[in-house]
């Protein structure tokens, strides 16, 4: 073989390997009491979103974090430009601590939690 289709197959498969980020992703979904299975209305959400960013090392380079609060039905909803990984994360008095990861995919990510009175 040629060396230039050493180097065409190399550099093919580094670009195979390596991590990616989605564009426009929605992240959404509903929170629900895990007793009653009723919508938690007015529950604040703290999204933290993480991407690549064209990251020579392959390291989450872009960390942004925003407030998301559930609406009348319970469901909240995120649009980020980009993003590869999503932490959700509540603290209430009701229902205390939770924490929710999601790895994001290109047709937006769907995320129901359940949480249990304290």
């Amino acid at each position: 073989m040629k060396p230039h289709i050493y180097i065409l197959l190399l550099l093919s498969v580094f670009s195979l390997s390596c991590q990616r980020d989605y564009k426009d992703v929605v992240v959404y979904g509903k929170v629900t009491d895990w007793v009653t299975k009723k919508p938690i209305t007015g529950l604040e959400i703290m999204v933290e979103n993480w991407a690549y960013d064209d990251s020579p090392d392959q390291s989450y380079a872009l960390q942004e974090q925003f407030r998301v609060t559930t609406n009348s039905e319970g469901y909240y909803e995120k649009q980020l430009n980009k993003s590869h990984f999503v932490v959700l994360y509540i603290k209430d008095s009701i229902y205390g601590e939770k924490l929710e990861t999601l790895y994001v995919s290109a047709n937006g990510d769907e995320k129901n939690i359940e949480l249990i009175p304290q």
